[in-house]
């Protein structure tokens, strides 16, 4: 009887050992076959922009400094701990110096039969070589982070957006507002405010279904530089492709979502946008508040809606009012502080304030003069011209919701926001824009989609599929 229960016990252990090995290997397995896809993806991204898996390859190498405290010799060192996939070094044409206190890496791609050069230091900052080879420098000391030696095809730094200076300003003379002119612009502001609250009752007021979606982590996000995640609306795709956008995720239900660290996957989108939209949101006003409020009134109601004027408060419908530092209910400061917060203030140009933040926001102006501003919608109703195109258009009798979605906001017109944060950050990410205006970030690779736009070395969107017919790439 114990010999059987012995052989018993022997069998279970061994099947549960065998089991656990099982699990590992398969496990293992998996790990290897996602990670050599990975991989796979970005070595034929590399190969195929200049600038594609630079700076990817560049935190592998100051990771490999900030371990060890010097740069690796050959880039060979970074496998496996910092690079996972061989073919990631040996199959990109690499070219990788580096020095005491620096390092340069460098990439040289034909597309249609021409050279196209890109380079990265320890700044993380993909640049590219321009093709006439001609240096563009500030000041320059020899010795100072530069080798003093350059190759065929590397010989200067294309100083792109460098043609860009801002138009001083001058501001206007000061001038003060008699009693009679205030008491009759606000008469103008309270008739307009009560026209509008006339055509508010007319409309119902159609509330948004509610939707309980859920988030499932999937990994530790440890494919993404953090700094640059946090800042941006960060997803990625199926096979493995960055994606960075300052707008809002696409609508593609199979892609992760960075959060806190963490790829999630959602089952549904909206929620996904709505909260990274309050997030940005809240920075967003805090910033453009604590730097207007100074020379303007500002106001917020109750939706969020944060409004300014030149002139007063409006005398009732605005919820609070921004004065030392931090909100204040309307009812208790908005009739009392309005005339005394101008008294002591000069008029500036309210055209700065449109120019500075017309495009990043919201921007709409009532027939009073006073100014509004927001991160989400139009007001649902007023006779008001909203910012569009770099200049005031009437928003007419349409929905002030449809002018949000007027195509006529992403014309070709370089002033508007959509070109300006392209233009910025064009110098270190891939970038390219969809068929309803929203902008997309990735350090890898464009996507292949139809219908979108991609920002040229430049500056002009170019159509995707005209571009080298590689995907959407580069």
């Amino acid at each position: 009887m114990k010999k059987s229960w012995a052989i018993t016990f022997a069998i279970v252990v061994a099947v549960w050992i065998a089991f656990l090995v099982y699990r590992h290997t398969k496990n293992k397995e998996m790990e290897n076959t996602y990670v050599h896809e990975t991989y796979s993806s970005m070595t034929k991204s590399a190969m195929a922009s200049p600038k594609a898996g630079l700076t990817f390859m560049g935190m592998a190498i100051k990771q490999y400094r900030t371990d060890t405290g010097h740069y690796p010799k050959t880039l060979d060192a970074l496998y496996p701990n910092y690079i996972k996939d061989k073919s990631f070094v040996d199959e990109v044409p690499w070219e990788y110096s580096a020095g005491k206190d620096n390092f340069r890496l460098a990439k040289t791609v034909f597309i249609n039969e021409r050279p196209y050069t890109a380079y990265i230091d320890k700044q993380l900052r993909p640049t590219d070589v321009g093709e006439e080879k001609k240096v563009m420098v500030a000041s320059a000391k020899k010795g100072q982070g530069q080798s003093g030696k350059t190759s065929a095809g590397h010989t200067g730094i294309k100083n792109r957006g460098s043609a860009f200076s801002p138009m001083p300003y001058t501001p206007p003379p000061e001038r003060k507002i008699s009693k009679e002119e205030l008491e009759k612009s606000r008469k103008k502001l309270l008739e307009a405010l009560a026209k509008m609250k006339e055509k508010a009752k007319e409309k119902k007021e159609i509330k948004p279904e509610k939707e309980d979606l859920g988030y499932l982590p999937v990994a530790d996000a440890n494919d993404v530089n953090h700094g640059i995640a946090g800042k941006y609306f960060t997803w990625k795709t199926e096979n493995g492709v960055l994606g960075f956008g300052n707008v809002t995720y696409p609508k593609t239900g199979s892609n992760l979502i960075y959060k806190n660290g963490k790829w999630i996957k959602i089952k549904k989108e909206k929620k996904a946008q709505t909260e990274t939209t309050v997030q940005a949101e809240s920075s967003k006003n805090t910033d453009i508040v604590e730097k207007y409020s100074k020379n303007f009134l500002a106001w917020k109601s109750e939706n969020g809606a944060i409004g300014f004027g030149n002139v007063t408060y409006p005398e009732k419908g605005e919820k609070f009012v921004y004065h030392n530092g931090q909100w204040i209910k309307a009812q208790q400061e908005a009739g009392e502080k309005g005339s005394a917060t101008i008294k002591g203030k000069p008029k500036p140009d309210i055209r700065e304030l449109v120019k500075k933040y017309g495009t990043t926001f919201l921007a709409w102006k009532y027939k009073t003069g006073a100014i509004g501003f927001s991160d989400t919608m139009y007001p649902d109703s007023g006779d008001f011209s909203v910012y569009a195109g770099g200049k005031w258009v009437a928003a007419g009798h349409e929905n002030p919701a449809d002018v949000l979605a007027n195509t006529m906001a992403y014309e070709n017109n370089n002033t508007l926001e959509a070109d300006r944060i392209a233009k910025k950050h064009g110098k270190y990410f891939y970038i390219w824009k969809e068929p309803n205006g929203t902008l997309g970030f990735s350090d890898f690779a464009l996507p292949d989609k139809p219908g979108t736009e991609v920002l040229g070395n430049n500056g002009e969107w170019i159509k995707a599929i005209d571009t080298t017919g590689q995907g959407g790439e580069k």
